[in-house]
């Protein structure tokens, strides 16, 4: 109660709006709780006409140059060579503003993330600064461990979505406080199910008939092992290959992966492939017409993919990376197999085949409720406005500390100037 009468004023940043439907439904569920927030974002990258929700604020501060969507290969570079410029925009929105919490769901380039971070401790003492790793090994692998390293030392408070992934995180940085650091469970996406509804390209279900359908669903990347799920495939029989088809949609983040489409198409299974970006109005439909969904990832800590999946009430075949494992056992939501383990997959292949339509359905039903129970997203912002709070409170602490070391520290230049004066001291 004492929380919702002394709201927070919270700006949650995703810099690339990278993660649209997750920030959604966190701003939502904060906002719902009493927590003024705003939502510090870019332009949708690949839907104009995307919207968030009407309960909170959204201001597009990154990334507005209109040019941008028409540099084609070149956008990436170009947007990485103009992000200073727009976090210099960040720093002087968090001056004037003066949050009680900025927190950071994705960081483009660390370096200088950590220089924008030192600049608001500077012109905003009051203002937390809180880090979401939703992915523990892709950052520390792409971001460079150095910088990563500064700054969660420099952040009050860091969230991970699973045990998992604390320890990870722990492992890699041990010099790290334990404390700060918060396991918040992801939350589930795409819930607004009046929007399956809504116009677009969609496969249709009934080309399906007896065949049990598993759906590939997201950026085509290589992590995302392709070549294992083509391998698997290859290791069934031609009775099972009869049972089985492959729906494919997704955008083709690397070309290098277009081999393995080919090859997946090469097995002598039904593949329906819908390359593209799929709007957010459309990704129900895909996993509306599953039987279940694939995730054979080669590397991964949590999946949006697979919150997508248990929301809508189907079941997963998943790696067993990061907090998947985790999620899928307390959801019942699936089959769990070793990463990148070609026999493990073709046997998880084989026990869905097993399974009629209905029966999959059902069991997907039972997970989504399961889902729904334990991870609701009220659930998940009672747990980041508590963390939120913590970190205020450990910033007062610290604070502290910090201003009576620089008074000792300029205590101590002074003896040594003193000393240096008479020698004879």
């Amino acid at each position: 109660m004492t929380e919702r009468c002394n709201p927070l004023a919270v700006m949650v940043v995703d810099p690339g709006c990278f993660t649209p439907a997750y920030d959604a439904e966190l701003c939502r569920a904060l906002a719902l709780r009493g927590e003024r927030v705003t939502l510090v974002t870019a332009p949708h990258q690949n839907d104009p006409s995307h919207r968030f929700p009407p309960e909170f604020p959204v201001l597009e501060l990154f990334f507005t140059w209109h040019r941008f969507q028409r540099l084609g290969r070149w956008r990436k570079f170009v947007k990485g060579v103009a992000y200073p410029w727009y976090c210099r925009r960040l720093v002087r929105l968090v001056a004037r503003a003066k949050p009680d919490v900025l927190h950071y769901q994705w960081m483009r380039v660390p370096p200088v993330d950590l220089y924008v971070m030192r600049q608001i401790r500077r012109r905003s003492p009051i203002t937390s600064i809180v880090v979401t790793m939703h992915n523990v090994h892709p950052l520390t692998a792409v971001a460079g461990p150095a910088y990563l390293e500064r700054v969660l030392d420099l952040a009050n408070g860091v969230v991970v979505h699973g045990r998992e992934s604390k320890g990870q995180l722990l492992r890699k940085f041990p010099a790290l406080n334990p404390s700060k650091v918060a396991v918040i469970p992801h939350g589930p996406l795409h819930m607004q199910t009046a929007r399956e509804d809504a116009g677009g390209q969609h496969p249709d279900r009934d080309r399906a008939g007896p065949k049990r359908v598993g759906l590939v669903f997201g950026e085509i990347k290589s992590y995302k092992g392709l070549d294992v799920l083509a391998e698997a495939v290859s290791l069934l029989t031609e009775p099972e290959k009869q049972q089985l088809r492959l729906v494919i949609a997704g955008k083709l983040e690397q070309p290098s992966c277009r081999a393995d489409l080919e090859r997946l198409s090469s097995l002598g299974i039904d593949v329906d492939m819908k390359i593209g970006y799929v709007p957010s109005a459309d990704v129900p439909k895909y996993f509306r017409i599953a039987d279940f969904v694939l995730l054979p990832y080669k590397a991964i800590s949590q999946s949006g993919v697979l919150l997508t999946a248990l929301s809508q009430g189907r079941l997963v075949i998943a790696s067993a990376l990061g907090d998947m494992t985790e999620l899928i056992a307390a959801t019942k939501g699936g089959w769990s197999v070793p990463p990148a383990n070609v026999p493990a997959l073709a046997a998880a292949l084989r026990a869905a085949l097993a399974r009629t339509s209905d029966e999959l359905h059902l069991l997907g039903a039972q997970a989504r409720e399961n889902l729904l129970r334990q991870f609701s997203w009220d659930a998940v912002a009672s747990s980041t406005s508590a963390h939120y709070r913590t970190c205020k409170r450990f910033e007062r602490h610290t604070h502290g500390m910090r201003a009576n070391k620089t008074r000792w520290r300029a205590t101590e230049k002074r003896t040594a100037a003193s000393a240096r004066r008479s020698p004879h001291l």
